[in-house]
């Protein structure tokens, strides 16, 4: 696993995050 990798895992992680509190709040 490389530095890469890692990065895009926050970067998938945080996107879910912001999605979710996105379409929670209409």
């Amino acid at each position: 696993m490389s530095f890469g990798t890692w990065i895009a895992i926050a970067v998938a992680l945080f996107a879910a995050i912001f999605f979710s509190r996105k379409k929670k709040s209409k």
